[in-house]
């Protein structure tokens, strides 16, 4: 009895690879909340069965459905990532390690178990179809049942692969402490915030925290290291706006995504920059300021602290709401920029309250106007961009905990809420305002979200001002 083949057997056959690909990536996604953890296995090794079931494998054909298998799991993740979180929220990592590991395993199943060619007896490759309606035969001999005891068992075993990171989850925090990055050196505001925040954090998770200093190329460093750490947990960074919003679009070839590379867990604080100048400059606020350096044109400059870093692109946001010109001047550091501010070298500085203030309380500086929504509580004399009429000004800095995309919801859930526990202890806040910060609790959400849109705003001037890292 000689086996056929017709165009609706050669349908059912692709249908069963391609739609348990992508609706078992899909399900998996929308199910667990991370890619991959939970059903996305299962869902594919079940559809692969039924195929094997209505199919004896040749080589040939086992090539076939191995090369399908590897071509339709994008398509599964691309739907999987559309109904999972926003890209902004991370999320996809772990996806494509458990994605690679299901095919590895049903690869070789397929080879091993299955290497056998197929003849034209009731033991061929294609299923006959019997009498004028066409109806299927399912192979029931005992080879075939051999081959169906084996999908189930690589089923099993997938299964199980999937369940792993589950039990991982589960487990957090174990033993092995916690990696809290700081992408800058001791004694700046982002370690200031790091240290403030580790002792609390320690005692909310019942877990060691170590905090890791990793300085240089602006904090982009530290950024790519954690970008390419497991999301167990157990790898953190202490993020703040220059790397995580502006630096990578200042590079031809950006170093990471910060949208789709990290998972973010929650917002710290935010804080306004403040424009300063020396204390006998004629200037009483950021408006007759700009008015003097219109007058001055070709003569002004402005400070920053590297070329790249939040105080760069504030003075770069001052140029185009003024329609101005000053000449920008670059230093290694906020300090170094400071020293010459106050020496008479350059004429402004855009820089955070947790670096001006002391120099501000002390007289060194003049404050001309805070780059936030609201007044400063502790310069509540100096006015606001946006009443000044400079609203197209208005930017704040944030810090927050940021970890590897990919990191488990369940974890992702746990260090937030610890986070916020820490955050609303009566003395953190304090802490944070005589700093020149102020404790501002987001969410992964919302926080993931506010992000998005800061790297919308500064990607956008960097476009306009074609600006790019030498």
């Amino acid at each position: 009895m000689s086996t056929v083949s017709s165009p609706k057997a050669e349908a059912f056959y692709w249908v069963t690879i391609m739609v348990p690909q992508t609706l078992g990536t899909a399900l998996g996604d929308w199910t667990a909340g991370t890619p991959g953890l939970r059903y996305t296995g299962a869902a594919q090794v079940f559809g692969s069965m039924l195929a094997l079931a209505y199919w004896r494998t040749s080589i040939s054909r086992t090539v076939v459905f191995c090369a399908a298998f590897v071509l339709t799991r994008p398509l599964g993740a691309a739907v999987g990532d559309f109904l999972d979180k926003p890209v902004a929220a991370g999320g996809q990592a772990l996806s494509r390690y458990s994605a690679a590991l299901a095919r590895l395993a049903f690869v070789l199943g397929c080879l091993l178990l299955f290497p056998q060619r197929a003849s034209s007896t009731a033991h061929g490759a294609v299923p006959r179809c019997a009498g004028a309606r066409r109806t299927w035969r399912l192979h029931t001999n005992r080879d075939m049942t051999m081959q169906l005891a084996n999908c189930w068992l690589l089923g099993a075993a997938l299964a199980l692969a999937g369940a792993a990171p589950l039990a991982q989850t589960q487990a957090w925090p174990t033993a092995k402490p916690i990696r809290l990055i700081v992408g800058y050196p001791p004694g700046g505001g982002i370690d200031f915030a790091a240290r403030t925040i580790q002792a609390p954090l320690q005692e909310a998770l019942g877990q060691t925290i170590v905090v890791d200093y990793k300085p240089g190329a602006s904090g982009t460093l530290a950024a790519g290291e954690l970008a390419r750490a497991a999301p167990d947990g157990y790898t953190v960074l202490l993020a703040n706006t220059g790397p995580f919003a502006i630096a990578p679009y200042l590079q031809a070839k950006m170093p990471y995504d910060p949208l789709k590379q990290f998972t973010y867990i929650g917002q710290i604080s935010q804080g306004s920059y403040i424009a300063v100048t020396r204390p006998d400059h004629p200037a009483k606020n950021l408006k007759e300021w700009v008015e003097w350096a219109r007058a001055n044109a070709g003569k002004v400059n402005f400070a920053s602290g590297g070329i790249g870093t939040s105080t760069h692109l504030n003075g770069e946001l001052m140029n185009q709401a003024a329609t101005l010109d000053v000449i920008h001047v670059p230093y290694k550091g906020s300090a170094p920029a400071i020293h010459d501010l106050i020496g008479g070298q350059t004429q402004l500085l855009i820089d955070a309250g947790s670096v001006l203030m002391p120099q501000i309380k002390a007289g060194k500086l003049k404050a001309l106007a805070v780059t936030g929504p609201q007044r400063d509580p502790q310069l509540p004399d100096v006015p606001t961009v946006r009443e000044l009429g400079l609203g197209a000004m208005e930017s704040v800095g944030f810090q927050g905990l940021v970890a590897p995309a990919g990191l488990p919801k369940a974890i992702t859930d746990k260090l937030a809420a610890a986070l916020a526990k820490v955050l609303a202890q009566p003395d953190i806040p304090s802490k944070f305002a005589a700093a020149g910060a102020q404790v501002h609790v987001l969410g992964p959400t919302e926080f993931a979200a506010f992000v998005k849109g800061d790297n919308e705003k500064w990607a956008r001037l960097i476009r306009e001002r074609k600006l790019q890292l030498d």
